[in-house]
């Protein structure tokens, strides 16, 4: 058998074709990392004087095993959704592509945003900002509106206070109404708060002499600067600003107030910029993803994810939050060909990941994994938490899908 001398499992030395033995263990594949078990690649050796070549027939060879181990990379399927609504305008057919995001602006109502392929003849797409309203098991449409595409590349859709939808890109903002009826150019772009808020932030930088500064705004009915200060923002709310400044991190009331402070040290490699999750709470991420209040002290160790995302979201008064997280999971041929013939594997996150975490027991209320296949573009947010954290809504390639969380989180 072609595999008899690449078992692993076996002790006494490994037997070559050529008859002669090689002692020692075998150089493995780590597959600590999958997150479901199934056949395990044999553990490939070169021999000796061979090179590349030899790795490249153990490779062939290997390949029946590989298809037996293409189940573990699969997407695991969500729960059953309690409403879904089917868009009404393919989008890309590649799922990494596809262009949606969305955000809850009451707790049964949702706004979110998609757009078209580009099309290389026309050198356009087209994208709708729609809001849908949940009764019952059903998702209707009850407003809809066809998008500017003067935004090169829009980074989300936020609730922002009285219903209304602040859709942001990296240049400019539109603020529209509840019913999409009317929309307000902000030509600027800010720090949206991650609750709906009518206060946002906008932070600048002078580089060169390593200063910083921030302003806050109001946004109805007008946009109106309401504080400035020194320092670097971190957070908004419509109740606190957060900000880091002479080593420290403090958390004031919108009108100044002293709440809390903790040295940081932006500049090492384990940082995490801390987000106001809540009244007196703080989440603090990086290696201890950690609950602390305003003066940094932990209060609870969390459960977390891997992966990478920025755009965290949690629901009113932050009792729960979700991560919506992008994740590397290299296939199998692609672990081989890299370690083995030396050959350039392309990187990137290839799926996705949302969790919700209970924050003050740390329970896990939703956990949704997606190995190599990614709900959108990277980057992007698509799912977020309803204001009493009970419901969750998803974007996938092909739907916007609603889920209903337990009251009582598990712990694990």
């Amino acid at each position: 058998m072609i595999f008899g001398w690449l078992d692993e499992r076996s002790e006494s030395p490994t037997r070559h074709r050529n008859g002669g033995a090689r002692h020692g263990p075998p150089h493995q594949v780590d597959l600590a990392e999958r997150t479901c078990t199934g056949p395990r690649t044999p553990a490939l050796q070169e021999a000796p004087g061979r090179g590349g070549h030899h790795a490249a027939w153990i490779l062939l060879g290997a390949l029946p095993v590989l298809a037996l181990q293409a189940s573990c990379h699969a997407a695991l399927p969500p729960p059953e959704p309690i409403a879904v609504l089917t868009y009404r305008r393919p989008l890309s057919a590649r799922p990494g592509a596809v262009d949606a995001t969305l955000a809850f602006l009451t707790e049964d109502t949702i706004a979110f945003r998609f757009c078209t392929p580009f099309d290389w003849r026309t050198h356009a797409r087209t994208c709708w900002l729609d809001v849908a309203a949940l009764s019952g098991g059903d998702l209707q449409i009850t407003a809809e509106t066809e998008t500017p595409e003067k935004p090169t590349w829009t980074k989300g859709v936020y609730a922002m206070a009285n219903g209304a939808i602040l859709l942001t890109s990296s240049t400019i903002q539109y603020l529209y109404s509840p019913d999409l009826k009317t929309r307000r150019e902000i030509p600027m772009s800010f720090m949206a708060p991650p609750t709906p808020s009518n206060v946002v932030g906008r932070g600048e930088a002078d580089l060169p002499n390593d200063r910083w500064s921030w302003t806050l705004y109001r946004l109805s009915p007008n946009l109106v600067p309401i504080r400035n200060g020194r320092g670097a923002l971190y957070g908004v709310t419509d109740d606190y600003v957060m900000f880091f400044v002479d080593g420290t991190v403090r958390v004031e009331t919108i009108g100044g107030r002293l709440l809390g402070l903790h040295r940081a040290e932006p500049g090492s490699g384990s940082y995490y910029i801390p987000e106001i999750i809540g009244p007196g709470r703080l989440y603090l991420g990086g290696k201890r993803p950690a609950i602390a209040d305003f003066d940094g002290r932990e209060l609870l160790r969390l459960r977390v994810p891997g992966g990478y995302g920025s755009d965290n979201r949690w629901s009113a008064g932050g009792g729960r939050m979700l991560f919506d997280h992008f994740i590397q999971t290299p296939t199998t041929l692609g672990e081989l060909i890299d370690q083995y013939l030396g050959l350039p594997v392309p990187r990137g996150a290839n799926g996705e990941t949302i969790w919700v975490v209970d924050t003050s027991s740390a329970g896990a209320c939703f956990e949704w994994d997606s190995p190599g296949q990614l709900l959108g573009q990277v980057g992007q947010r698509h799912a977020d938490l309803s204001p009493s954290g009970r419901l969750l809504a998803a974007v996938t390639p092909t739907q916007l899908a609603v889920y209903r969380l337990p009251e009582t989180c598990k712990s694990k």
